[in-house]
């Protein structure tokens, strides 16, 4: 085989290898993007739930302070029950969505896996460059 030839089968295998490489990199990026939406999209359907079940006991509620004029009951321990039920729905629904934001806005510290702000230069618990 001539020089020529040769030259251009080790030009054609080194643009092979750095396609394959780019390529490689590009699936584990893809692979690691599909990760944070479906972590995005568990916490919004778990919110999506959590909103349902709030908007069943203000439905609750609401019956409860209807029968409660129409019969001059008192419904107050219900009433209270099912306010503190909808104080802890509230507060799990706003960790869900802090927690999507987080997911949305943040990147991991390639040394120690800490979630860091989009923004942060370096990772806030071991101080590597990010």
């Amino acid at each position: 085989m001539d020089d020529r030839m040769q030259g251009f089968l080790d030009r054609t295998k080194a643009a092979a290898s750095a396609i394959g490489t780019v390529a490689g990199a590009t699936v584990r990026y893809a692979g690691k993007k599909s990760g944070e939406a479906i972590g995005t999209a568990r916490l919004s359907l778990k919110t999506a739930e959590l909103e349902r079940q709030t908007q069943n006991i203000l439905r609750d509620i609401g019956q409860a302070v209807y029968e409660a004029i129409q019969t001059g009951e008192s419904r107050e321990e219900l009433l209270d029950a099912r306010t503190e039920e909808l104080e802890h729905l509230y507060a799990a629904i706003s960790g869900l969505k802090e927690q999507a934001a987080v997911l949305r806005d943040a990147k991991k510290c390639p040394a120690c896996g800490t979630v860091c702000a989009h923004e942060d230069r370096y990772c806030k618990h071991c101080g590597a460059v990010l």
